[in-house]
């Protein structure tokens, strides 16, 4: 065992709750029963510093330190950037404390707490992480002050206003060199965000999926709509789209399709929106109806949706530009035939009822109109509760109880259009979304995912066909309240604004992505675009690098010397008027080669004053008598500090 004196008590708990704190966000990246042990063997440390006992020699450390080593190294893979390096470094932090027995080891410890408070931004990068890591921070420096303060006498308060001006200090400098010095390319030290946390549309659409989906209020991506708002009417946000049907899903049969070579041809005018996508782990991007390109470079398939060349498991940042009327390409006599296929197994009675709508050689025009007024007057009912179909669920949802969500919807009016001969295909995506006061800026949620169908229509192109907006043409402009629906069995909507609560509540939510966008932009995003975007704004674009370099210093330089003046004026504040003028007059006295011992008194002083220059031993010694009173003097002698300024007025300098 190793004496040692007692630890103070106070700045170790701090720094216990701190590592604890600072540890916890990472906790669910490991076992559990690791976070058990690291919990435990803090608390232990605690205990032992309360109860003043000794800490445990090195040989009794050494095999917990091989064990928590191996088992990091050897246990997690990979080890770089992962949780195996993250717990080997907690293991040297926490095996430190068992050890910490001199002021060097308790600085190292602490430097050690801010490095894993920074590990932080390996996994997360949102507002608040770093909200979390600032006051993680503010937490360590204050355990610095107290341990800085060996006499113990300052209180926890002062040493945290201490700590707390330190950080206020340090914070201009801090932005002045993360403006000056912007990233190189994104984000590289990020890692992969935890797949099984996101959500989203999937690969594929059987009926039920999107319903699942529409009760969540987990956000999908956010938008800003730069130009074109008042083009962009009801907010269809486009995604996957699928063409291939096996009678109870529908899929794509071309997931990996390349962007088309070249751009298709806009028809009105053009809407562009800045999206930041959350993670989905899929290929696709969002853009509204119909999507020309994303980020000028690409272009949709030839099915119109925007691919991404990675899978996106973290929140990325894109530019579309979108048309409502976009004409996409021509059909070729593949994809035509594959537009109209359909399942050996599809029902006999949905067959006839596709036929049936083309009775009297209707066009194609006619045939939609048909299958629309069948949707809207065959009492289907729209619900996020719809009943199990058992087997081929197209015949009993259109020939049985008729209730469904917008995906049974979807999936029977492509069957139905291809049955009687229209090529289609089913589109999935979001309609909807929260809106500013000003419209521009979109919040896009889970609970606002949407299915709806494209035709093929001769001399028209493809044509968006929306089944449940005709069922429920409430769908387009009103919420859905969930809780409601799934009470009663039907849909029932929310107001077009919302009571005041749930308005106040969407307000709040909106400000926080709003935020959480220009955070993503403005901090996590600042690269040397971002650094011209503002110095462009500031009326300094053409600013040479070396002349920023040069400004930069010279703000730093006066940013410290504005510091130091201010902590001069608050040391002599602080003093009393006694002190302040003895100092003045000691200081006077220092430069004409009569410095003062630390060592000597007042009075001590005064006489070597006179001793050296017998012309001022009579002034000298008056005003060492009169400050001693003062200073050490009880409050009933009648002394006053007038006497001191006045003495000190008079001494005679010209006699030195």
């Amino acid at each position: 065992m190793i004496p040692r004196a007692p630890d103070p008590v106070r700045p170790l708990a701090v720094l216990l709750a701190g590592l604890g704190l600072a540890w916890f966000p990472h906790s669910s990246a490991l076992p559990l029963w690791i976070s058990l042990v690291f919990g435990s063997l803090l608390v232990l440390r605690l205990l032992l510093a309360l109860r003043e006992m000794p800490l445990p020699g090195r040989k009794i450390l050494l095999l917990p330190t091989i064990l928590c080593s191996g088992w990091a190294i050897f246990g997690f893979r990979p080890f770089f950037g992962g949780p195996g390096a993250f717990m080997l470094l907690s293991t040297m932090c926490i095996l430190k404390l068992y050890e910490m027995n001199t002021r060097r080891d308790r600085t190292i410890v602490v430097l050690l707490g801010y490095v894993i408070v920074a590990t932080r931004f390996l996994t997360g990068q949102s507002p608040l992480t770093g909200l979390w890591m600032l006051l993680l921070v503010a937490l360590f420096t204050f355990v610095l002050v107290e341990y800085a303060d060996e006499t113990g006498g300052r209180t926890a308060g002062t040493n945290l206003r201490i700590a707390l001006r330190m950080l206020f200090y340090s914070l201009p400098v801090a932005a002045l060199l993360f403006v000056i010095f912007p990233r190189h390319g994104g984000p590289l030290w990020v890692l992969s965000s935890n797949r099984s946390a996101m959500t989203g549309l999937s690969e594929e659409l059987t009926p039920g999926n999107i319903t699942k989906l529409s009760q969540s209020d987990e956000a999908a991506f956010t938008a800003t709509i730069e130009t074109g708002l008042a083009e962009a009417g009801v907010l269809y946000w486009r995604g996957p789209v699928f063409d291939y049907f096996d009678g109870n899903t529908w899929k794509s049969t071309k997931k990996d399709e390349p962007p088309a070579a070249e751009p298709v041809i806009p028809k009105a005018g053009e809407i562009v929106q800045r999206v930041s996508l959350e993670p989905s782990n899929q290929r696709w991007l969002f853009a509204l109806d119909r999507p020309l390109s994303a980020n000028s470079v690409n272009y949709p398939g030839r099915d119109g949706t925007l691919r991404s060349r990675d899978r996106n498991r973290k929140r990325i940042d894109y530019t579309a530009v979108s048309s409502p009327e976009t004409g996409y390409f021509p059909l070729t006599r593949e994809e035509e035939n594959r537009q109209l296929a359909l399942p050996e197994n599809l029902s006999e009675r949905v067959l006839e009822l596709a036929k049936s709508f083309r009775e009297g050689g209707a066009d194609d025009n006619e045939v939609l109109e048909r299958i629309l007024k069948f949707f809207k007057e065959g009492g289907f009912l729209y619900t996020l509760a719809p009943p199990e179909y058992q087997g081929d669920f197209i015949d009993g949802f259109l020939f049985g109880e008729r209730k469904g969500f917008c995906g049974h919807f979807a999936a029977s009016l492509g069957a139905l259009l291809r049955g009687a001969g229209i090529p289609a295909r089913v589109v999935t995506g979001y309609l909807g979304a929260e809106q500013s006061p000003g419209g521009n800026y979109l919040l896009v949620l889970q609970e606002h995912a949407h299915a709806w169908n494209e035709a093929w229509i001769a001399g028209r192109g493809w044509v968006r066909v929306d089944p449940t907006a005709v069922v429920s043409p409430e769908r387009l402009t009103r919420p859905i309240d969930v809780a409601a629906s799934l009470e009663s069995g039907g849909i029932r909507f929310g107001m077009e604004g919302g009571d005041y609560f749930s308005g106040f509540a969407g307000k709040m939510r909106l400000a926080f992505y709003s935020f959480g966008d220009w955070w993503n932009s403005w901090i996590v995003g600042y690269d040397l675009s971002r650094q011209r975007e503002l110095l462009r704004s500031l009326g300094a674009g053409g600013a040479s690098r070396a002349l920023l370099l040069s400004i930069s210093l010279a703000l730093l330089f006066l940013w410290l010397l504005a510091v130091a003046v201010l902590y001069a004026i608050r040391e002599r504040a602080r003093l009393d008027p006694a002190e302040r003028l003895w100092r003045g007059w000691v200081k006077r006295l220092d430069r004409r080669g009569l410095g003062r011992n630390p060592r000597e008194g007042p009075r001590d002083f005064t006489a070597r004053v006179a001793t050296a220059r017998p012309g001022v031993s009579r002034e000298a010694g008056e005003i060492g008598e009169l400050y001693s009173r003062l200073r050490y003097g009880k409050p009933a002698l009648d002394t006053k500090v007038s006497d001191l300024r006045e003495a000190i007025r008079k001494f005679p300098w010209k006699k030195l």
